[in-house]
């Protein structure tokens, strides 16, 4: 801890540009929650009281990318703990990246280096810009069309995921397989909700003659209507769905016939050519019947709700840190209870590997500890 202390005190960080920290080490630092079982002269921890958590806060006030050069194992607990609160500190935006400083060609460090300082530039440049929300945030129209006469039909490739055969595929790691097929899509221009980040849109999918909700990025800048943030979205919300169905499965009988619960999983839409903005991609969701639109827990812990559901939805989400062997947890469960049938949208999971399940939601396995703290057990676990 005292180099990150010598690092704020004796160097000089500029605001506006992109910063960087690599760092070397074959041990561990001193306390024996950083390790396995090294020599450690203090046990305890930093001799002078300084905590990673002190540190990380640092790091991610200056926003510094962190790159670490393993040499053995022995650091691996370390860094997982400093890349987990790093997260944490930065909301999702920063975390550790390691490299294998054994390597003479660092060819691994520098591409991570090379990707990283693209994704800090990117950053710097939505940070710079701000977050600038669309016209259409101020013309929500929320009357659902009698038809769709006389808006265009948009044709494109719509990519949907597989759901894993098993919660053993998901823990292995091993990508889920797509497919894809063509649509037709006409799409209304004004919004009819929005949310913290996303504008949802009435529209019609032609070749199959579905109603359907499509959503997009209510912020304009590029980094927010990327393809890859998109698929992020399609891939949560199908492990979520695998998740939901096994802890069915797992119910007993009595809470079984309480109530239905259903995910909605969303599509990516590629459109063959860009709109008047310059974007081709949004999500597609089933319309989900009319009714109020609740949020039951968020990505920290459960929201104040009277719901029926709430206990049973606090019983899924630690049912999946469990039945994941600690290292899932489906979170930010809301959506809409209609008749004794909950239809779950836009969840969130939490996961040891950070580079699952996109960066700004998935904020690892501390928050995953925080959840249970404000969660009560109920019959249902």
């Amino acid at each position: 801890m005292g180099a990150f202390h010598a690092m704020f005190t004796k160097l000089s960080w500029r605001d506006g540009v992109t910063k960087l920290l690599i760092h070397i080490a074959d041990a561990p630092c001193h306390g024996t929650q950083y390790h396995n079982g090294v020599g450690d002269s203090n046990p305890a921890g930093d001799p002078s009281g300084r905590t990673h958590d002190e540190m990380m806060k640092k790091m991610a006030e200056q926003n510094i990318q962190y790159f670490f050069g393993k040499i053995n194992d022995s650091t691996d607990k370390m860094i997982g703990i400093f890349g987990q609160t790093l997260t944490i500190h930065s909301r999702g935006d920063l975390s550790v990246t390691t490299f294998s400083a054994a390597d003479p060609s660092c060819g691994d460090f520098l591409g991570s280096l090379e990707s990283a300082v693209k994704c800090s530039v990117q950053h710097s440049l939505a940070a710079a810009h701000g977050k600038t929300e669309r016209a259409e945030c101020k013309l929500i129209d929320r009357n659902l069309p009698k038809d769709f006469h006389g808006i265009p039909d948009r044709p494109g490739t719509a990519i949907r995921f597989h759901m894993p055969k098993s919660i053993d595929d998901l823990l292995s790691g091993a990508g889920l397989q797509i497919d894809k097929y063509k649509v037709n899509i006409r799409m209304t221009s004004r919004p009819f909700a929005q949310g913290s980040a996303r504008l949802a849109y009435h529209g019609v999918e032609r070749v199959h003659r579905k109603r359907v909700v499509l959503k997009r990025s209510k912020f304009e800048e590029v980094i927010y209507n990327r393809y890859k943030r998109y698929l992020e979205d399609a891939e949560v919300q199908t492990v979520a769905a695998k998740f939901l169905s096994d802890f069915k499965k797992a119910l007993p009988t009595k809470y079984k016939d309480q109530f239905k619960m259903h995910m909605i999983v969303s599509k990516v839409v590629a459109f063959d050519t860009a709109d008047d903005e310059g974007e081709k991609y949004v999500s597609m969701e089933p319309l989900l019947p009319p009714a109020d639109y609740e949020k039951f827990t968020n990505n920290y812990d459960v929201q104040p709700s009277d719901t029926p559901f709430l206990e049973t939805l606090q019983a899924l989400s630690h049912w999946s840190w469990v039945i994941s062997n600690e290292r899932m947890m489906l979170v930010d469960l809301q959506g809409v209870p209609k008749d004794g049938i909950i239809y779950l949208t836009d969840p969130a999971i939490h996961c040891k590997d950070l580079l699952r399940f996109g960066y700004d939601t998935n904020l690892g396995a501390q928050v995953m500890i925080k959840f249970f703290e404000a969660q009560k057990c109920s019959g249902i676990c």
